[in-house]
């Protein structure tokens, strides 16, 4: 089974990841990307390259083989949402936006269910991610017309204010996934 938390910055995925950690010891847990590519040297955010964005994209498909059980904080639908906002905005060349949407169409059918956060939270400064307004509203933009656009059954965009009670839905979707595959 492979679950994924979708959205822009500070909305929570990684917070209701580790809630999910605590509920789901026996599946695997894949923290965001980003992280670790900035780790490597690699500038993040709006100060984004094409090799940065390729790399990215290139993990996700990594990950979509994953075969274990697995929860992943971010995928492909935010790979190709963050490279389709840089390419508009002339950060990274128009190839590398084609590219991450072709790994879009290739693997999105991979995940039993993408979860998507709608941003209810206000963005905290943590000396990696961005907290640009105009950043996050545009990517924003990017997610609600993408997801609209993809028309697909297995993203379900979360609203709720509470991050218990996101953590809550996605507890019980995967419940209900696995009751099914026991069957």
């Amino acid at each position: 089974m492979k679950i994924a938390l979708s959205g822009s910055q500070s909305c929570g995925k990684t917070t209701v990841l580790n809630m999910l950690k605590k509920e789901w010891p026996n599946f695997v847990f894949k923290d965001e990307i980003t992280r670790e590519i900035a780790a490597m040297g690699f500038p993040i955010n709006e100060g984004s390259t094409n090799m940065t964005q390729t790399l990215i994209i290139n993990e996700h498909i990594r990950r979509s083989l994953i075969k274990e059980d697995v929860i992943l904080d971010r995928c492909i639908l935010d790979g190709m949402v963050y490279t389709k906002y840089f390419a508009s905005k002339d950060i990274i060349n128009k190839w590398v936006a084609c590219y991450a949407k072709n790994a879009c169409k290739m693997i999105i059918d991979s995940y039993d269910v993408i979860f998507y956060f709608t941003p209810k939270i206000e963005p905290v400064e943590d000396g990696v991610r961005s907290t640009c307004k105009e950043f996050r509203e545009g990517i924003e933009k990017i997610f609600i017309r993408d997801i609209k656009k993809l028309n697909k059954s297995n993203i379900i965009t979360l609203d709720q204010d509470l991050l218990e009670d996101r953590c809550k839905i996605i507890s019980n979707k995967i419940s209900e996934l696995l009751d099914r595959r026991s069957k």
